[in-house]
């Protein structure tokens, strides 16, 4: 009976410090991506995180842009695509990554001779 009320004492101050599982869980990280120029073509856009792979986008055309919220659990992110129906040379589109209301990738990309267009890929990481 000497060591029960100890351990039992133990026990329970032990239970009352120990974390919900809820508690460790990292917060959501909104983002979002952007797609902003004269470009006149049609674009196949595809954005990507290490979770849940990739989403494709088909027709596009700018502007263009999409908010995410995802989950602590996301480390990496990014974006890219192509032209999938030419546009004019020389019309420019410039990506963007927000992550939490902050600028924290970009890249333009200009369309070439005949009208083709590669968008710059970008990554971030958390």
């Amino acid at each position: 009976m000497k060591l029960i009320t100890p351990l039992i004492l133990s026990l329970a101050v032990l239970s009352a410090c120990s974390k919900k599982k809820d508690d460790d869980k990292a917060p959501s990280r909104n983002v979002k991506y952007e797609i902003t120029g004269n470009f006149a073509g049609k674009l196949l856009i595809l954005y990507n995180d290490n979770v849940n792979g990739n989403t494709v986008v088909n027709n596009a055309t700018v502007p263009w842009s999409k908010e995410v919220s995802y989950p602590g659990t996301v480390a990496a992110i990014g974006i890219g695509g192509n032209a999938t129906a030419a546009g004019t040379p020389g019309q420019t589109v410039t990506v963007k990554i927000y992550a939490g209301g902050t600028l924290v990738r970009s890249g333009t990309a200009t369309a070439g001779a005949l009208g083709e267009l590669s968008l710059p890929a970008l990554a971030f990481s958390f």
